[in-house]
């Protein structure tokens, strides 16, 4: 191939690579406005871009929840959505998480959870607040899955872990516990065999700003995530909207 013709061609290829580049780094610069074109999953689009997109910081943890969520967002087949990216890399699955609004301007993930399709599984920072509100009023409402008792918060002492699944934990701390790299939240007296929840050290000034796992002693606190089975049923602490501490009662203590 002659040099100049080879030269053409790598320049066209490096400026082609780098206009994708640029437009990666753009994408939290501010909401872009695309177009979807199909459902591909519970709370997964694909845009006219050929783009993947994930809506952040909600997981659909039920089986008829799955499809009725995916029906509901069939409705936006078609239309032009406005996107905020929350980070310039996908997921493993190469799908980009982000805040979806609708041509009416509403928050699409806020109103799965408020309908009672979506629980909130904090990720990312954006609209967290909202989002927990928004559950929190589907739960006193009893809108969708919170209605025929489907799906409820379970105590500590009966977080059922097989299979994996995404639970809502509520119960009061017992004790505190360190191992290895991890601290742990126990309910009960026998954290071998029941439910425990799991820091890793190196992250809990970050988990728990301001206050230290012993300040939780004699509280009831709100843990949610995927519970595992690890001596007893267990879900790991990763971010700190994953526990609420709630309002002390006589019951506590």
């Amino acid at each position: 191939m002659p040099a100049a013709r080879f030269e053409r061609r790598f320049l066209a290829h490096f400026l082609l690579g780098l206009a994708f580049l640029l437009g990666l780094s753009d994408l939290r610069a501010e909401p872009v406005i695309n177009r979807v074109i199909a459902v591909e999953g519970p709370g997964e689009l694909r845009l006219a871009d050929e783009r993947a997109v994930l809506l952040a910081n909600i997981v659909i943890p039920l089986e008829p929840a799955r499809a009725e969520t995916e029906a509901w967002l069939e409705r936006l087949v078609g239309e032009a959505v406005e996107i905020d990216y929350l980070t310039t890399e996908p997921d493993r699955w190469e799908r980009f998480p982000v805040v979806l609004h609708d041509g009416a301007g509403a928050d699409i993930a806020l109103q799965l959870v408020e309908a009672g399709l979506a629980l909130v599984e904090p990720n990312v920072a954006d609209n967290l607040k909202a989002l927990l509100a928004a559950e929190e009023w589907a739960r006193t409402s009893r809108s969708g899955f919170w209605s025929d008792g489907s799906y409820a918060i379970q105590p500590a002492t009966m977080v059922a872990s097989d299979p994996p699944t995404y639970a809502i934990v509520e119960g009061v701390v017992r004790s505190v516990g360190e191992g290895g790299y991890h601290a742990y939240l126990n309910f009960t007296d026998n954290w071998r065999t029941d439910f425990s929840a799991r820091f890793v050290g190196s992250n809990l000034e970050d988990l728990l700003p301001g206050r230290s796992l012993q300040d939780l002693v004699g509280h009831t606190v709100r843990i949610r995530g995927w519970a595992f089975e690890a001596n007893g049923p267990m879900i790991e602490i990763e971010n700190a909207s994953q526990l609420e501490v709630l309002p002390s009662t006589d019951a506590d203590h």
